[in-house]
């Protein structure tokens, strides 16, 4: 809380207004503020009698050096506005006093007069000592770092999964207050500079001879997977060809290649009832026994047999080349059973299913019978069930067409059952042993030759040149992509002499460039941007410009701009800043900054409840999916700010299709598959935007229940752009009751009564009980669940209290749902384009916006407003703004 009122009585001063040099009134108080304002001093000011006694009379009581209430304290009678502390005390004043939340409603009031001269005076104030700018010295974040050591050494680079986390401040991982540099940080800094240089110039390894080995593995050695692959009568027995290697392949359960070589490769194979004269034919795969899900189609056939159809065991044998870790996967391409293409495998499914129907009718009246799809049932179960039922005498054929007796659910169980018939009456593949013996001659690994290739790429050719003239053609350029900019002469030298002067020490040469690249990256000219003060020359501005919309370091194109002294250009720096935004770079901004501001980072972490609904890994995927897509269309195609909050689209596949009830429309019945589709929705609606996404309402709950305070928090922040202060300490939260007795509203009366609580959660709560019909996941209620044990030990839900969505806002408007909230923020659109602008900022300049960055944001705002409020639009502006071009 800013203000409470004062009972301090002031002398009101109503003299008539005079006129300016404009014609327009401006009150003697407005004049003597003025006047004293420009007496002041660059820094320490004092303050001018109006200020001091508006002050007093209005402000004091609560924000004096005994009271502080907010933790404010206005005594002092002069500002140092070098304190960093300084302006952002004053802008809480200037917003509190503005909006009219201070002085509160029940205290004396200043006059419209007073409040607008103590208003101007302020405004003047933090117009001259809080100018756009002031980024604290910004070391790259974790992506950041990542792109910029791949650009610069031209590698597949990535930290460790166990690397620290970048601290989050203001709602975003690159901001500079929070990348601070500690010594175990910078300890870690060596050790990844190590890695990266290791990369490119590994050091020397001695090659040590390896005795070849024989391991022989048994049928029982071998993996099965799902149906299609089991251990039967003494064999591994392959029934089905799937695209999915799981599906319908058998690999050793026990060797991996121990090194990078050639193996000999040995085995017996037979046919198992074969369904014609056609031979067998069998693929060796090299997979890794972690690839389990992966897609046949892109792994590498190491050798095939063809596997004659008599049933006799035949033997067969293959040198082939495995890299370390590696082993052979068996798989039978002709077999009769399945589709190794993923796309038509529904179609093919379906066919088989009805092809074996159609020619065994009495297996199709043993379907019917035992009722079709059961979870409780095994395949070998449903297998052995339609066994015995058809085989009943008494059971009747089914005429009818075998389609309309079993839903698409069942397509799978018949499958697995009918994978369970073929390994008794074949046809099938038996794998009897193999039999490994190598490695019989040791080769380089992937990996090897990659390094071979980036240090040939990396070193160039020496061509004769010595050993500074060589060491200088390598730096160079490394140094001048690793320091994002043309590197002096003096810096090149150090770096040269530093790698010469090891090599003297008795080292290899390319031991002394490893050595000139660690320290290069562990360089602050590397580590940090932003060293220098003021207005960003043209390499500075290239490199926030690029982390901004890349998470990475200038491209050619950029730097070439900013050595040619064109980027500066407003013009080139906006086509600069739409050609980043139309390259596949953007991808980058897009998924660090939607996840971030919208919270979407925080999804995998929460499990829902599992009493509302089985959460999948493709749920996840699917909402999350949708809200990156359509973010990513409002930019690609330059949307209004106002399709954030009511558009005319969003992306849909089964899985939030379910979610959203919408599966359940006749007209979408079987419409949607696993891919996410662009699908056209009417405005207006609950669904829809940021505010009608399930990846939102999920990222702003905990995964069991809602709260509208934690909603409106994230409203107020991320929407409004009005955040609240901090929570007083020892004021409990609010914990739900669980036995559905008490409405949330009933509960957060206790806040609304706590006069500590009450000034905020009138902004706070409103706003979040408009989302209240959005449930943890993103469905839509009319009531809260109250989940109960049923007899049978099951817990079940059942319908609680309703959801009570109506609310009034803080500045009177009635919403009855989150339909209205939409409509209102539609209305006020300039309200959440500051908010936008805002975020873009911080997150693109590494600090929360200053007062003359605001004031640079408002003007921004009505200005992209006038040309239609583009999303892409609005980034352009920013990218063009004093505040994006200054420190």
């Amino acid at each position: 809380m800013l203000y409470r009122g004062a009972s301090r009585d002031a002398q009101r001063d109503d003299r008539p207004v005079f006129q300016d040099s404009t014609g327009s009134g401006i009150s003697p108080l407005i004049a003597a503020f003025v006047l004293a304002a420009s007496q002041c001093s660059n820094h320490a000011a004092s303050l001018p009698d109006p200020a001091s006694k508006f002050l007093e009379s209005y402000c004091l009581d609560c924000h004096d050096m005994d009271s502080q209430k907010g933790e404010l304290n206005l005594d002092p009678q002069t500002i140092d506005w070098k304190a960093p502390a300084a302006p952002i005390r004053w802008m809480r004043v200037h917003d509190a006093l503005e909006s009219g939340e201070m002085p509160p409603k029940k205290k004396r009031q200043p006059t419209t007069d007073e409040k607008a001269a103590f208003l101007k005076w302020l405004r003047e104030s933090l117009r001259s000592h809080n100018r756009p700018g002031g980024t604290t010295l910004r070391r790259l974040n974790r992506a950041e770092y990542e792109n910029s050591v791949r650009a610069a050494l031209g590698i597949p680079f990535s930290v460790p999964s166990g690397f620290p986390a970048d601290t989050k401040l203001y709602g975003f991982d690159n901001q500079g207050e929070g990348l601070v540099l500690s010594p175990p940080l910078m300890q870690k800094y060596f050790e990844l500079a190590g890695m990266a240089a290791d990369m490119i110039i590994p050091p020397p390894k001695k090659v040590s001879p390896v005795p070849a080995e024989t391991i022989s593995i048994s049928p029982d050695e071998m993996s099965m997977a799902f149906e299609g692959v089991q251990f039967r009568d003494g064999v591994m027995r392959l029934v089905t060809k799937e695209g999915v290697l799981i599906r319908s392949c058998s690999w050793p359960t026990r060797f991996e290649a121990s090194h990078t070589g050639t193996y000999s490769i040995s085995t017996r194979l037979s046919s198992f009832k074969a369904a014609s004269d056609a031979p067998l034919e069998v693929e060796l795969i090299v997979v890794k026994p972690s690839m389990t899900f992966t897609k046949l189609s892109g792994l590498r056939r190491a050798s095939a047999f063809a596997i004659p159809a008599d049933g006799k065991i035949h033997a067969f044998s293959a040198d082939i080349d495995l890299e370390k870790g590696e082993t052979i996967a068996f798989y039978w391409r002709n077999a009769v059973m399945g589709s190794a293409d993923i796309a038509n495998r529904k179609t093919q499914l379906d066919q088989t299913i009805r092809t074996f129907f159609e020619k065994n009718p009495k297996m199709h009246a043993a379907w019917i019978k035992m009722g079709g799809f059961d979870r409780k049932r095994s395949a070998k179960s449903t297998w052995q069930m339609l066994k015995n039922l058809a085989a009943d005498p008494a059971l009747d054929p089914a005429r009818d067409d075998p389609r309309s007796r079993y839903p698409a659910t069942d397509a799978n169980q018949l499958s697995w059952a009918l994978q369970n018939m073929r390994m008794e009456n074949g046809p099938a593949l038996d794998i009897h042993g193999v039999e490994f013996h190598g490695p019989t001659r040791l080769t380089k690994s992937k990996d090897d030759n990659a390094q071979v290739r980036r240090a040939a790429r990396f070193l160039g050719a020496r061509n004769g040149r010595s050993d500074p003239d060589y060491a200088n053609s390598i730096l160079r350029p490394f140094l001048e992509a690793a320091f994002r900019r043309p590197i002096k002469a003096d810096t090149l030298n150090r770096y040269v002499e530093m790698a010469l002067a090891h090599r003297r020490a008795g080292n290899r040469f390319e031991d002394g460039i490893h050595l000139a690249v660690r320290a290069a990256l562990c360089s602050p000219n590397f580590l940090f941007r932003g060293q220098r003060e003021g207005r960003l020359d043209a390499y500075d501005l290239a490199s926030r410009l690029s982390y901004f919309l890349t998470s990475g370091p200038p491209d050619a194109q950029l730097a070439k701009l900013a050595a040619s002294g064109r980027l500066s250009n407003q013009d080139v720096l906006a086509d600069s800043t739409r050609r980043l935004l139309a390259s596949g770079k953007a991808q980058a901004f897009l998924e660090s900054f939607i996840g971030q501001w919208l919270h979407l980072d925080a999804l995998p972490d929460i499990m829902p409840d599992e009493r509302l609904l089985k959460w999948l890994a493709s749920d996840l995927a699917a909402i999350t999916g949708e809200t990156h897509m359509f973010v990513a269309d409002l930019l690609k195609e330059n949307r209004p700010l106002e399709d954030f909050i009511d558009p005319d689209f969003t992306y849909l596949n089964r899985r939030n299709a379910k979610l959203y009830g919408l599966d359940k429309d006749r007209r979408n019945k079987g419409r949607f598959g696993d891919d996410l589709e662009r699908v056209a929705i009417e405005r207006g609606g609950r669904r829809g935007g940021i505010l009608g996404q399930a990846s939102v309402m999920m990222a702003t709950a905990n995964g069991v229940d809602t709260q509208p305070v934690l909603r409106g928090v994230w409203l107020l922040e991320n929407i409004l752009g009005d955040p609240p202060p901090e929570p007083p300490t020892g004021v409990p939260a609010i914990e739900p009751d669980t036995s559905g007795a008490r409405s949330i509203r009933e509960l957060l009366a206790r806040h609304q009564a706590d006069p500590n609580c009450a000034g905020c959660h009138r902004k706070i709560d409103p706003p979040g009980f408009a989302l209240e019909n959005f449930d943890p996941v993103g469905r839509w209620r009319e009531f809260y669940p109250v989940y109960e044990k049923s007899q049978d030990g099951k817990v079940v839900a059942r319908q609680g209290l309703p959801v009570e969505s109506a609310t009034v806002l803080h500045d009177g408007t009635r919403l009855k749902d989150v339909t209205d909230l939409k409509r209102y923020l539609v209305d006020n659109i300039d309200q959440f384009s500051r908010c936008l602008a805002g975020k873009l900022l911080t997150y693109a300049t590494g600090r929360p916006p200053n007062f003359g960055d605001r004031e640079e944001i408002g003007r921004i705002v009505q200005e992209v407003k006038a040309k239609g409020n583009g999303f892409r639009d609005l980034i352009v502006a920013l990218a063009l703004s004093d505040s994006f071009r200054t420190k």
